[in-house]
């Protein structure tokens, strides 16, 4: 099962840090490996997964777990590219338990950017923790994609 959330926002951003936050309910439902990646600003702006060139990873994590429901879990991101990003996706790429979930389910994401010294900003979070923009929910999200984007 693969899962991704794209969002666009408003200015570009050097992103620092994420945080996912647990959901309330089931952990085999909890993301178990993921990739961050961000579109580097001047990117044709479209929400299709054909460039790849334009995508960067920015993290990617794999056998994570959340000790509890709520636990919010703060992640640094890969600094050496000095790009800055004016779209973010998350690719969910297996659960805690595939065997007995058919959904991924977090109830928070936090992007953090960095302030003019490259230092994480005291959160500014372009996300909040209900899934959506600064101003706009995402601008989609897709259940079964098949491979993540970039990869044959």
């Amino acid at each position: 099962m693969n899962y991704v959330t794209l969002w666009q926002v408003t200015a570009a951003q050097h992103l620092c840090s994420y945080s996912i936050t647990s959901a309330n309910d089931l952990a085999r439902r909890d993301p178990w490996a993921w990739r961050l990646l961000g579109r580097r600003q001047g990117a044709p702006k479209t929400t299709e997964n054909s460039d790849a060139s334009w995508w960067e990873i920015l993290d990617s994590r794999v056998g994570q777990e959340f000790a509890d429901r709520g636990v919010r879990r703060e992640f640094s991101v890969d600094r050496s590219s000095d790009h800055m990003h004016d779209a973010f996706r998350l690719e969910i790429l297996r659960v805690m338990n595939p065997s007995k979930a058919d959904s991924v389910q977090f109830s928070g994401l936090d992007l953090l950017s960095c302030k003019d010294d490259d230092s994480p900003s005291s959160p500014k979070s372009m996300i909040n923790a209900d899934l959506t923009g600064p101003s706009e929910p995402p601008m989609y999200t897709e259940k079964d994609i098949g491979k993540p984007a970039g990869e044959k």
